[in-house]
């Protein structure tokens, strides 16, 4: 499980390159809490993996 996605300091890019890094690097699931703008780009990326 990853860190919560919306934590801009701990990986670089935008909401999707974070995502995929968390996919890349073995998390089966990911943790989201803030901007539903950006909760909106996670469900298609998500979607898309």
């Amino acid at each position: 499980m990853s860190d919560d996605t919306s934590t801009r300091n701990a990986l670089a890019g935008g909401v999707t390159e974070r995502i995929c890094a968390m996919f890349a690097a073995g998390c089966d699931a990911t943790l989201h809490s803030n901007d539903n703008a950006e909760l909106d780009a996670l469900t298609v990326t998500t979607a898309s993996a």
